[in-house]
């Protein structure tokens, strides 16, 4: 779809919110899901007067982002409406220094949730971002394969997801040594022999599952800026988007250096290892045995496992206990939410 996006819709779109934020005050719609609430505060950041920002369907605002699952519209002025297709809210602010991270987030957080590549449009802002420090090369799409021991990387790839390997410590420790290759060091650092044998288990695992898949879906354009490697930031943001809420988001808006305390609990929670089991569906969604705490990178898994569907909730049974979050069930409520068998709140 995204080949229908014409230079004039993103120009209008930028158009819209440069008057929005030169508003003394404006009301902002939005759907709760990680890039249009980047995108809504970036708004709220830039704007010269007051934004008020909301989810309810019934409020009458000046502009409303519109994310229909991956299918974005700005609706403003009452019936004026801007298609902007696959492309993230995010990436039509302007950038700068101070808001390139969570421009970064909103985009790579979309491609990940989403299970879809860049669009043209992204890809353009990405290549101008390079005058800031933006660096793009080829490489395994794995998390912070320059800075992470390997076996750490591997535990945190969840999207490849690889059989055996993502968030098993001891499978990934074992598959390492029998490589001959030592844990500790990076991939990057990876002599290039053992490192093909490495690419090669790794894809014949994933073809188990998913037999389209081969080496060219694993080396791929990989985008970087200072220390933060925009796949891990992906993963980070929509963790803490899960299990936190908005708030966390408006966080890394604010303060941008907060991606780093972002990005190290995402990888000290997740690289002690995780599993995720069984799948009930229920009528209310899917149940899941889960040690990883997060329902939506918990469908993230399950997705590429072909095990759910996208448009059902999904529930975690941690030691025999449900939980959810607000993406899944709207509410009032943010953060992990414990909820009965049903999917009715209890807190």
């Amino acid at each position: 779809m995204e080949a229908f996006l014409k230079d004039n819709d993103v120009e209008n779109a930028k158009k819209v919110l440069v008057s929005i934020m030169g508003k003394d005050f404006a009301c902002v719609k939005t759907r709760y899901a990680p890039d249009p609430l980047i995108a809504s505060f970036l708004l709220a950041k830039n704007s010269k007067g007051d934004i008020a920002i909301t989810f309810s369907d019934s409020a009458n605002c000046d502009i409303e982002l519109r994310d229909l699952r991956g299918d974005r519209y700005i609706v403003y002025g009452g019936n004026n409406i801007i298609h902007l297709y696959d492309t993230s809210f995010s990436s039509l602010f302007p950038l700068s220094l101070d808001d390139l991270i969570p421009i970064l987030a909103g985009i790579f957080s979309s491609v990940v949730l989403e299970r879809r590549p860049l669009t043209d449009y992204e890809k353009t802002v990405l290549q101008n971002a390079q005058n800031l420090g933006v660096l793009i090369e080829k490489g395994l799409k794995v998390p912070s394969y320059k800075a992470l021991p390997a076996f750490i990387s591997l535990i945190l790839s969840l999207d490849p997801f690889i059989p055996g390997i993502t968030g098993n410590r001891e499978g990934t420790i074992k598959m390492i040594k029998e490589l001959d290759i030592d844990e500790t060091t990076p991939i990057v650092e990876i002599k290039e022999e053992k490192l093909n044998s490495l690419i090669y288990r790794i894809v014949s695992s994933i073809i188990n599952y998913n037999p389209k898949f081969s080496r060219d879906d694993l080396i791929t354009d990989r985008v970087f800026y200072l220390e933060f490697d925009t796949l891990e930031l992906a993963f980070a943001t929509l963790y803490f988007f899960d299990i936190k809420g908005s708030s966390s988001l408006f966080q890394l808006v604010s303060s941008p250096s907060y991606a780093e305390n972002m990005i190290l609990t995402f990888r000290e929670k997740l690289s002690k290892g995780f599993s995720v089991g069984d799948v009930v569906e229920d009528k209310e969604g899917y149940i899941v045995k889960s040690t990883l705490d997060s329902p939506l990178l918990t469908q993230l898994i399950l997705l590429q496992l072909q095990k759910v569907k996208k448009d059902k909730k999904i529930f975690l049974d941690i030691n025999g206990e449900i939980f959810t979050s607000r993406y899944f069930l709207p509410g009032e409520n943010e953060g992990l939410i414990k909820v009965d068998i049903r999917g009715k709140d209890k807190s």
